[in-house]
């Protein structure tokens, strides 16, 4: 993690608040006594555990995170690790998915590179229950409650089945021009009126009066996914020639105006 001190023998890297990281001694690791026992033998249950330099108070306080040494005796040895987490703030710690993806990363790159710590294993602290350990783990998964419904896929092929818009289908309203150039050939019909209403909306709900200037590199991502054969084999030749020629002209124009999309459509961006 960064700025921890060299040459340590391995890290346990976890995902935790400030405040937790900040108590000094065991006590900030609930249960990690069990976890180190489980993971490394019934001698580490003894392991102690203190902030590698200084007052807890104090250490790394512009930083990602506090190191902890994490040690216990064993008949070959004091066995040596430690412990790190990830702050939450700025710098993309703001959520915690992004500070488990350090987390991961690190557990899976540090061993491949040369004359790096190794990292054991990774996990994460629990109030009032041992940490969980990420060691022999594979591809992670998730588990959600089942919600009956249709896919809005299929309201987007009925809109242009019937070529019109219902009142649900304008307050549902999206980001629908891939949708229009597919159907219609051009920024038309009722997939242009659910992205003009859309677009109308937002900026009228929204203090955000700057996103025009910015938003050419979200579309020119979407446009190479929609124009590629990868992802769409079926598409026309004519689409995906428009496309690329929308791509091209919002990134040429100073700033993105809904008006000129079938402009943009042309390759002419002013």
């Amino acid at each position: 993690m960064d700025g921890a001190p060299c040459g340590r023998s391995i890290q346990f890297m976890a995902v935790t608040a400030a405040s937790r990281v900040r108590a000094a001694g065991a006590g900030a690791f609930g249960g990690l006594s069990e976890y180190l026992a489980a993971r490394f033998g019934p001698e580490a249950a003894a392991a102690t555990i203190q902030p590698l330099s200084g007052d807890p108070d104090q250490v790394k306080e512009g930083g990602y995170g506090i190191p902890w040494l994490v040690e216990w005796p064993t008949p070959a040895g004091r066995r040596r690790l430690v412990l790190e987490t990830v702050r939450a703030g700025g710098f993309g710690h703001e959520d915690r998915a992004d500070r488990a993806a350090l987390a991961v990363r690190a557990l899976d790159d540090y061993g491949r590179l040369p004359r790096h710590v190794v990292a054991v294993d990774a996990g994460v602290l629990r109030e009032g229950a041992p940490p969980l350990s990420l060691h022999g783990g594979g591809e992670f998964f998730l588990l959600t409650e089942f919600s009956g419904g249709e896919p809005y896929a299929d309201d987007l092929e009925r809109i242009a089945a019937e070529g019109d818009a219902r009142p649900r289908d304008r307050k549902r309203a999206r980001h629908l021009a891939e949708f229009a150039v597919r159907t219609a050939g051009a920024f038309d019909g009722p997939f242009a009126e659910l992205f003009r209403l859309f677009w109308a909306a937002y900026h009228e709900a929204s203090p955000d009066s700057g996103l025009a200037e910015v938003i050419a590199p979200f579309y020119a991502f979407r446009v190479l996914v929609l124009a590629s054969p990868l992802w769409y084999p079926n598409e026309s030749e004519k689409t995906r020639e428009q496309l690329v020629r929308f791509l091209v002209s919002i990134l040429e124009a100073p700033r993105f105006e809904p008006d000129r999309i079938p402009a943009y459509l042309d390759g002419r961006p002013a």
